[in-house]
């Protein structure tokens, strides 16, 4: 749980600077990740390329449409749709993205992205 606004006291964690309201900058393992909590523009407004400059991962509650392009990792509302859960694991020599899509593959009883309901399955033989 991220607090609403302050720092934490070695400046690892900042959030709810003037700024950029209700979204967080942290530096975990030498890597900066910014997370935005509330979006209530629904990413039509993006995030200031200051806070994404030096930036190696953002997440979004929301869309982030136009926020931090060069940003090579970009989590958003969008891709978990599209990818189902995602875990970031950071390290200092490169960041690991995994998915749930991508863990359970494309099988038969997998819905497709954004499925909602049963899979299609094809009916049980009779006997």
């Amino acid at each position: 749980m991220f607090p609403p606004e302050g720092e934490t006291p070695d400046g690892a964690l900042t959030c709810g600077a003037e700024d950029t309201p209700d979204t967080c900058v942290a530096l975990l393992h030498g890597q900066g990740v910014v997370v935005r909590r509330q979006d209530a523009s629904d990413g039509r407004v993006p995030l200031s390329a200051d806070i994404c400059t030096g930036a190696d991962v953002v997440i979004s509650v929301a869309p982030l449409r136009a926020s931090c392009l060069n940003v090579p990792i970009r989590l958003d509302r969008f891709s978990a749709w599209e990818n189902g859960a995602e875990a970031v694991f950071l390290h200092k020599s490169r960041n690991v993205v995994r998915t749930d899509r991508a863990w359970r593959g494309q099988r038969p009883w997998v819905l497709k992205s954004g499925g909602h309901g049963m899979p299609v399955l094809p009916l049980a033989p009779s006997e």
